[in-house]
């Protein structure tokens, strides 16, 4: 058995790996697009930031609410044919929402396409794994995180020009396109074999895991639950976070546009947060990186909020980005390598349905308080917020004794 990394072929041999990145990147281009379009998009069309905020609260209410039951689907079924039909729907759902004017029907396609990247997401955290040795595991997540960030850095970056350009409802038309590219790309993806197939081979018993049964093993493993605790308090920050950009970018900044701008600042910390996290993993334990990811995106909260140059600004979502990258990155890593093939999509949907049920709480608290503080004081509070969830976390990061 291949245990080293000399013994084993590099990432650039691995082709499976590079058609699911290839794929992964036109899906996460238009979608990357679509995500900064999206609240400009409401709040032209309702003038409302607290519609802003339910728009996101809809746009992640499936994470939480189904999760479970897409982590069944990704478990007992192809993940390869759950990427292609979910690529593919995404895709068509977002060539009705340019013509749309009733706010309701907008949240529930924001809704809808939110359930479809969830099975998307959780398809390909669940492939990767089974697609490279976990020599290879840490590298080939950076490379899969960064490839993230960085699409979304560009799609955010063209967002501006393409907004301009032909408008933010016509915009869609682009996203959908490439993402509909995504799922034909994903078609190309050697066949898997289904894990309910594979426990019909009699591969043991975690065949047989239900949801409570998913649940009671995050909290069992101490690395699991301490990873679920900390992002599961400072979720709500996020969700804040992703509410108060850009209301920031009109009320202090005095141009709702530049949120794009800001969108891709982010996403270009994010993207060398990412590729450098493996790194940062040989030197520091998963749980500490996971702290300090939280801990200076809340300081960066602070300092955003008294900063009125576009300028700052854009160093400033840099940084947070580059925090943020660490802290993605290594969530995945380290569940990824703790859990077993057969039931990671139920512990990753358990995960992710625990740590999103706050984030409505920072998203419709912030579009409700956005309305009525100005946004510096609005931004302080925020920031507090989040550096005491943090110390509150650290003991956390404190029970892990031994590196991954």
């Amino acid at each position: 058995m291949l245990t080293s990394q000399k013994d084993v072929p590099g990432l650039k041999k691995n082709y499976q790996f590079l058609l699911l990145f290839a794929s992964q990147a036109l899906g996460y281009f238009g979608r990357s697009i679509y995500f900064v379009a999206l609240p400009l998009f409401v709040l032209e069309r309702t003038g409302s930031t607290l519609s802003m905020g339910a728009t996101f609260l809809f746009s992640y209410l499936p994470l939480t609410l189904g999760g479970p039951p897409v982590g069944l689907l990704v478990d007992h079924f192809s993940r390869r044919n759950l990427l292609i039909a979910c690529s593919l729907l995404y895709g068509a759902t977002l060539l009705l929402l340019p013509t749309q004017s009733f706010t309701p029907f907008i949240y529930a396609i924001a809704l809808i396409n939110s359930l479809f990247g969830l099975v998307i997401a959780n398809s390909v955290s669940a492939m990767l794994p089974s697609l490279v040795h976990p020599c290879h595991l840490s590298r080939a997540n950076s490379l899969y995180m960064g490839l993230r960030s960085g699409v979304f850095l560009v799609g955010a970056f063209l967002a501006y020009f393409l907004i301009g350009l032909v408008g933010k409802s016509k915009t869609f038309y682009i996203c959908s396109l490439l993402t509909l590219l995504s799922g034909v790309l994903a078609a190309a993806l050697s066949k898997d074999i289904p894990v309910k197939s594979l426990a019909r081979k009699g591969r043991g018993e975690t065949r047989n895991l239900g949801l409570l049964d998913a649940l009671k093993k995050v909290f069992e493993n101490r690395y699991l639950k301490s990873l679920t605790a900390m992002h599961f308090f400072f979720i709500p920050i996020f969700g804040a976070f992703e509410v108060y950009l850009p209301a920031y970018s009109e009320g202090v900044l005095h141009q709702a546009n530049y949120y794009t701008l800001l969108s891709s600042a982010i996403g270009t910390g994010m993207l060398l947060g990412s590729l450098l996290n493996y790194r940062l993993l040989e030197w520091l334990r998963p749980l500490k990186v996971a702290f300090m990811s939280l801990a200076i995106y809340s300081l960066c909260i602070l300092i955003l909020a008294q900063c009125s140059a576009l300028a700052a600004a854009l160093g400033v979502c840099f940084v947070s980005g580059f925090s943020g990258g660490f802290g993605f990155t290594t969530y995945e890593y380290l569940r990824q390598r703790i859990v077993s093939e057969d039931f990671r999509g139920r512990v990753f949907t358990i995960m992710d349905a625990l740590v999103l049920s706050l984030y409505p709480l920072g998203t419709m608290l912030t579009g409700y308080l956005a309305q009525r503080m100005n946004m510096i004081s609005l931004g302080l509070w925020i920031s507090a917020a989040g550096l005491m969830i943090s110390l509150f976390c650290y003991p956390l990061s404190e029970r892990e004794s031994l590196a991954i």
